[in-house]
This record gives structure tokens, sequence and C-alpha cells, in this order.
């Protein structure tokens, strides 16, 4: 459209948003159709009250042992004996949020 009116892209755009039209990138080039859909949603779900529905997530993350890891000691720091003493395994994150609020809370624990 730009090329035929003789103008900037960026004007044909701004005219678009004024109209309330869907923005150039989201036209097919050729046909001209409308080809991506707004991101926002017109129906959205929402529970009445706090605790009704609650979204969890465990994320496993790699524990640091005490005094940092090979980052800060060096790799030749990691010997047999070394390995041993430092007793390295895994934390759980557990990410808690509340659908209704959308309060969030997350806490490391050493198991699932």
């Amino acid at each position: 459209m730009a090329y035929e009116l003789g103008v900037p892209a960026r004007t044909i755009s701004r005219i678009l948003r004024r109209h309330q039209m869907p923005r150039l990138y989201e036209y097919d080039p050729l046909t001209g159709e409308v080809i991506r859909s707004s991101k926002s949603t017109a129906v959205r779900y929402e529970w009445s009250q706090p605790g009704e529905l609650v979204h969890m997530d465990v994320k496993k993350t790699g524990r640091i042992p005490p005094g940092g890891g090979w980052r800060a000691h060096g790799r030749d720091m990691q010997t047999v004996v070394t390995k041993k003493r430092a007793r390295v395994g895994n934390d759980y994150v557990h990410s808690v949020v509340n659908d209704q609020s959308r309060f969030a809370y997350s806490e490391a624990l050493p198991n699932e």
C-alpha cells in the first residue's frame, strides 16, 4: 500500500491504527488477508474466590556446594575427594500461582 500511494509504510501503519485495523505485518503480503489474530483474548476466565484454582510447577535445579562451585575454586579442585565431600545434588523449586488473585509463591525444597 505504501508503494502504491507513495507514502512511507509508517504513515500507512498509523492510519490503520487510527481506524482500528490490524497492523501491516498481520496481513498476508500477497492476498491482503489477515493471517495473525490479535494477542488479546476476548474470553478470559477468572475464578470468583481465591484458592479455587491454583497452578503449580516444580523445577529441578542443580545444587551449588557451600563455598561455591568450580567457577569459584577452579576446575582443578574437582578431585575425587572434593566431589565426595561436596555432596552436590538437586534442589526442587516449587512455584504456585493463585488464579484469582495472581499471587505467586516459590520455595526451594530438597525433594519433589
